[in-house]
């Protein structure tokens, strides 16, 4: 049993090549969510708004804080659109 005192924290390592390939994978969400939000904010409005999105919508996704799951944002848009 391992007890810790207000000074002390448990911390876990974790493996060079693991943090590697998440910090990788993060990057290349990022990169296709970016890529993907040029792709709709080259749409035209009438075909956004037949896949249920609006420019407002891609435009605040575009926009959102960096962390931000901008294809969640969408889905979320879209669920609330379409009903």
């Amino acid at each position: 049993m391992t007890m810790l005192t207000e000074s002390q924290t448990l911390v876990r390592p974790v493996a060079p090549a693991r943090f590697i390939a998440t910090i990788a994978n993060h990057i290349a969400a990022f990169r296709l969510s970016r890529r993907t939000l040029r792709d709709f904010a080259a749409m035209d409005d009438h075909i956004l708004q037949d896949i249920g999105l609006s420019r407002a919508d891609v435009d605040r996704a575009s926009l959102a804080e960096l962390g931000t799951d901008r294809m969640a944002m969408l889905d979320r848009a879209r669920a609330r659109r379409l009903g």
